[in-house]
């Protein structure tokens, strides 16, 4: 026997195969134009291939960016969840009061509006806005983080 013998069927094989067919070219090295005429030869339009190839990555694209902006609501979902429960009713007005003095540094027009509905607020529109307050917050320190990268 020789040094070149299959060591296996999987070998045999292939090297069957490159006897009968050639070696496999690879593919991707081939240049565009020459993949196009080898196409139009074939009677294949390549326009109609692309167009859908370029969709398909589109909405691939905005499937994933839909499950991110998912993620990310309910990450802020279960982030305003936990910090409701640190808040007592009786220092409900209180907390509300605080976030609304730091939006005014930041956004003097927003923190108005923020106050104008808190006085107009009942109780049990408290707790919404005391939520609003906080996705504010948490929009912002992501922003804040987005930014710094």
């Amino acid at each position: 026997m020789t040094e070149n013998t299959p060591k296996n069927a999987s070998d045999v094989l292939r090297s069957l195969h490159e006897f009968i067919i050639g070696p496999e070219e690879d593919v991707t090295e081939t240049p565009i134009e020459q993949v196009h005429e080898y196409l139009k030869s074939e009677g294949i339009d390549p326009a109609p291939l692309v167009t859908h190839v370029r969709q398909r990555i589109l909405k691939l694209k905005a499937e994933r960016e839909l499950a991110l902006a998912r993620e990310e609501r309910m990450n802020y979902a279960q982030r305003l969840s936990s910090h409701g429960e640190k808040v007592s009713p009786t220092g409900l007005r209180e907390k509300i009061q605080n976030m609304i003095q730091g939006l005014t540094i930041g956004n003097p027009e927003l923190a108005t509006v923020y106050f104008r509905k808190f006085e107009e607020a009942s109780d049990s529109d408290l707790e919404s806005l005391l939520e609003d307050l906080a996705l504010l917050e948490e929009m912002a320190a992501d922003d804040a983080s987005k930014q710094s990268r």
